[in-house]
């Protein structure tokens, strides 16, 4: 029997926290069920045999996506590991999508044994120069799922025509407007190559456009209509961050376009940027008062922004009371619906969790480890919570990690919690003492 061919996107991940397992399966529902792509995840239930499910998914994936936490690609031990899959990918040349979920990429997780085996892999199939995509507090999985979408569509060109044919991937574009009648330039040639790529961008060959429009720069690189019909070409097309560059570039030469400021807006709602989508309809509803699409759009996320901001002060009240509060109080406000992952970038990039743990408030830092609370959460050149605990000398606040599975070995600035105390000028001679009794 010949081999059959590959056909599924393999998720690799570290399925070791609810946080993670959560995140990566809305990613695949989103990739199933909007973009229609064939994903693959092992999801082993009682007396199923997960490495068969993992031989499986390798076998037939024509490539993989890394969920890349600090902890991605360490060798356990336990045979069927993420260490393993990104082995597989290596030896079988599977093209690697990383999503980064941690501060420090590539990660060097500490092997089981105190090895580096898996650092060492790591280094070597996640290097630095790899594009990747960027979610380092797991907080928006549909954008994640659309680069996603993008990166597989340019790995394999003929999968965009399967999804588009099941309702997927074009129904994600923003519509291209037609070039209106008045377009001119005063050079004949890039007269002729912008109305060469607008009736190439209608009839679907965004490809074609796109050469069109960029030959149009290179006659004229000031041309405001050669950035905008390259830009919406480039969208259609799944190449989403550098579309909008040439967008915003169109937009400075074309200030008073209410279609411009249109499209920018739909570009950044599709991407769940919601403050940029709600500005830019403004500007189209300003531009055009007639146009009930801008009215309707800039209404929608003008409650998504109400909500957002909302949200933001039940996460920011429920970080607040981790540090200073009650358990009972924490609780209630979970109960409320306050995000408990919610990172705050003013305050130094700290979770409620890290919040908690920083002011040595054992209680909330339990109840938020009984919701399910990720014990390694932090973000961007933040610390994590066992870091801010070391580091100011709450023993029984790192024995309440520990037990909930917090690593001792993750760096965060370059520093395990345990160096972070002993580079730390302030801390006491006891401190230090006691740290390495619990973090050796």
């Amino acid at each position: 029997m010949p081999r059959p061919p590959r056909q599924h996107l393999m998720l690799s991940g570290r399925f070791n926290a609810p946080q993670k397992v959560n995140y990566i399966k809305a990613v695949k529902a989103e990739l199933d069920s909007v973009w229609k792509i064939m994903t693959f995840m092992v999801q082993a239930g009682p007396g199923e045999n997960f490495g068969d499910q993992t031989d499986e998914g390798l076998f037939m994936a024509k490539a993989m996506v890394a969920f890349v936490t600090d902890d991605y690609g360490a060798k356990t031990g336990a045979g069927y590991e993420t260490f393993e899959e990104v082995k597989y990918a290596i030896v079988n040349k599977l093209p690697i999508i990383p999503v980064k979920m941690c501060r420090e990429y590539p990660p060097t997780p500490t092997d089981s044994d105190g090895g580096i085996k898996g650092m060492s892999q790591n280094s070597k199939a996640l290097p630095s120069s790899l594009v990747r995509i960027e979610d380092e507090n797991m907080t928006n999985p549909k954008a994640v799922a659309r680069q996603i979408a993008e990166s597989w569509f340019q790995l394999f060109p003929d999968q965009r025509q399967a999804s588009t044919s099941s309702g997927g991937y074009a129904a994600q574009s923003v519509p291209a407007p037609s070039v209106l009648p008045e377009l001119k330039h005063p050079q004949e040639q890039v007269q002729r190559l912008l109305n060469e790529s607008d009736n190439l961008l209608k009839q679907g060959d965004f490809h074609g456009a796109m050469a069109k429009s960029r030959q149009a720069l290179e006659a004229d690189p000031q041309s405001p209509w050669a950035n905008y019909l390259l830009g919406l070409a480039m969208w259609q097309w799944g190449s989403r961050p550098g579309a909008i560059q040439h967008v915003l570039q169109a937009r400075e030469g074309m200030p008073n376009s209410a279609q411009l400021h249109g499209n920018l807006a739909a570009m950044y709602g599709s991407q769940g940027n919601v403050e940029k989508a709600f500005y830019f309809y403004a500007e189209a509803a300003r531009l055009d008062p007639n146009d009930q699409d801008f009215k309707e759009g800039l209404a929608k996320k003008k409650l998504e922004k109400q909500k957002l901001e909302e949200q933001e002060k039940l996460n920011r009240k429920l970080k607040d009371i981790a540090r200073d509060g009650s358990a009972e109080e924490l609780r209630g406000l979970l109960k409320a619906g306050a995000d408990m992952a919610w990172i705050d970038c003013i305050d130094f990039n700290r979770s409620a969790l890290s919040s908690a743990a920083m002011s040595g408030n054992a209680p909330t830092v339990q109840a938020l480890l009984d919701a399910r609370a990720y014990p390694d959460i932090h973000g961007f050149g933040g610390m994590a919570p066992l870091h801010h605990a070391a580091k100011n000398g709450y023993g029984h606040v790192v024995q309440i990690l520990l037990k909930a599975g917090a690593n001792k070995f993750l760096k965060c600035n370059g520093k395990t919690p345990l160096e972070e105390v002993l580079c730390d000028n302030y801390a006491s001679a006891a401190t230090k003492e006691a740290m390495q009794k619990l973090l050796r």
